[in-house]
């Protein structure tokens, strides 16, 4: 991961030769699984390993990891080693190698006895000192100082000797309530010291679910509240340990942030690879960009934000655009929908539409519709639907097949502004059939583009007396679908029967509803139905349509049911 290093002052701009700042570059933090190796490496083995011991001249010595016989020949040259716990009752130390596989160190010859947790706290002072002198030997480093005010004493406390800047380490493996490390951490505060703390590997304040995998404890959740890194600290292997997470929020689900409650991945990192940033933080690379995840995830959301604006906005434009264009082209549309209208009153189409019905009638007329919204045509009804009725209607024979297609191509002919012509055709026609003029077709295929209509023959024949035309036929009561098809194989069977004869009085007679023969006025027969023309000698018998022998089919209990 890239760095840059420069020479900084402890906490201020002036002069500490040895401190180290840190740049680290906006890089995402993966989540990358620590392997058994740097876990066991961590966690060490099961004893406590004593690495520190007093020389013969009453030095503290350091044993590296696996150096156990380069002490055993300095004490075959008469070098003497002794433990460093006070008023031990077997001071003298042996050298123990203990093979590549696990960590040399000391060992008392005899007795002995100590808690193993102050050894450890101990040996992690002891640890911290050397690390602090060697790498930064221009800083003050002591042993149990206490502050200025006596209030408290720092396990280890570096001071700069340019600006008097402070940092405090504490190595706790004893157990703490969050009161109390509030208090300790208040303290620092007050007096400007920043205090780091080094949480024991073992005891109480390092609890594992699984290898690999720590809990949290209040003390613990509360240290990651104030903004301060949760550490862990092994003093035989000279790792520091810490825990991640996967980052929130979940958009986010391969970015690792450093844990702030303590519950996470266990990782660690050698202590030699921590340094003192500019801002007195104790961290490594992989922390400090750990650290800059949340402000990277901040930025890129911000980024996302920026983009879901920029998004609406371009989808409003484009929505204004539209209903601009959508308005232009309507207002064109009617525009000349109106000129055609006037255009169309002077044609001989609509002489003849006034002649053949004395009026323009209704079902020419229709408002077409595609669901629930109006068709807007530049062509006004009365005059596709008067052109569309003359040519494939008016005057066809009984059952001839109407083409939708041919009707759609001929609206769309009509002008280049047409739009959903064949869904304008489709509402037209329904329109017709509840007139009467068309019947649609049961259709032979599960999807069929283009339906199927004959055409019913009670239109009026030119040169006749212009009529009124029909109405729409009434609807019949809502019925079940196996009364409506008992109904259907009974009455409308029955006269639908070819050479059938049944006068309107014979109608009422089997209790079916006829409306009143003939029209005022017009001296000629009519449908008792639909009261439109009557045609052929066989319709003006039994005084209506054979296509509307349904229509009069309404009562379902009567004579001829069986």
């Amino acid at each position: 991961m890239g760095a840059r290093t420069g020479l900084v002052a402890l906490g201020g701009s002036g002069g500490c030769s040895r401190s180290v700042g840190l740049s680290v570059s906006a890089a995402r933090v993966r989540a990358v699984s620590h392997s058994a190796e740097e876990y066991r490496a961590f966690t060490g083995s099961p004893e406590t390993r004593m690495v520190f011991a007093l020389g013969t001249d009453g030095v503290i010595e350091y044993m590296p990891e696996n150096s156990a016989p380069v002490f055993k020949e300095r004490r075959k040259a008469g070098e003497e080693f002794s433990c460093l716990v006070p008023d031990c009752p077997s001071q003298r130390l042996s050298v123990v190698d203990r093979g590549n596989s696990r960590r040399h160190g000391f060992s008392h010859i005899s007795g002995g006895g100590h808690d193993e947790m102050g050894v450890a706290h101990l040996q992690c002072q002891l640890l911290i000192q050397r690390w602090l002198t060697e790498k930064y030997p221009s800083l003050d480093v002591e042993l149990e100082m206490t502050t200025a005010d006596g209030r408290r004493r720092a396990d280890v406390m570096a001071t700069s000797r340019s600006s008097g800047a402070q940092i405090a380490f504490e190595v706790q493996y004893a157990s703490m309530s969050p009161a109390e490390w509030q208090e300790r951490h208040d303290s620092y505060a007050e007096l400007g010291i920043i205090d780091v703390w080094l949480w024991g590997y073992r005891g109480a304040h390092f609890h594992e679910m699984m290898p690999g995998w720590l809990l949290s404890n209040p003390t613990l959740a509360a240290v990651g509240g104030a903004d301060q890194p949760i550490l862990w600290i092994d003093p035989t292997f000279e790792h520091i340990g810490y825990t991640t997470r996967a980052a929130y929020p979940i958009e986010f689900p391969n970015w690792m942030v450093l844990s702030r409650s303590g519950s996470g991945s266990l990782r660690s990192e050698p202590l030699s690879e921590f340094r003192i940033d500019a801002d007195r933080r104790f961290l490594t690379d992989q922390i400090a960009a750990l650290l800059d995840v949340p402000a990277q995830i901040e930025k890129a959301l911000e980024q996302r934000r920026l983009e879901q604006q920029q998004r609406r906005l371009e989808e409003e434009e484009q929505e204004r655009r539209r209903k601009d264009a959508y308005d232009g082209f309507y207002n064109r549309v009617r525009k000349k929908s109106e000129a055609n209208a006037r255009v169309w009153a002077e044609t001989s189409e609509h002489r003849r539409i006034i002649g053949l019905f004395g009026v323009v009638p209704d079902f020419l007329k229709h408002v077409p519709i595609s669901g629930k919204t109006v068709i807007q045509l530049p062509v006004p009804p009365v005059m596709w639907q008067g052109s569309l009725y003359l040519k494939y209607i008016h005057g066809r024979r009984e059952g001839w097949r109407v083409s939708i297609r041919g009707m759609t191509e001929d609206l769309e002919r009509m002008d280049p502004d047409v739009r959903l012509a064949e869904e304008a055709v489709r509402s037209w026609l329904d329109a017709l059939e509840q007139y009467g003029h068309v019947a649609r077709l049961p259709s032979t295929y599960r999807y069929d583009k283009w339906p199927k209509y004959e055409v019913r023959t009670h239109q009026p024949e030119d040169g006749a007396e212009p009529d009124s035309a029909p109405g729409p036929v009434d609807e019949p009561q809502a019925e079940s679908a196996a009364t409506r098809d008992e109904r259907d194989m009974s009455v409308a069977g029955f006269l639908a029967r070819p050479g059938l004869l049944l006068s309107a009085a014979e109608l009422r007679s089997l209790g079916l509803p006829v409306r009143a023969s003939g029209r005022a006025g017009s001296g000629q027969p009519a449908c008792i139905h639909c009261l439109g023309a009557l045609g052929s000698s066989t319709d003006k018998a039994r005084e209506y349509h054979s296509h509307c022998a349904s229509g009069l089919s309404r009562v379902l209990n009567h004579p001829l049911r069986s």
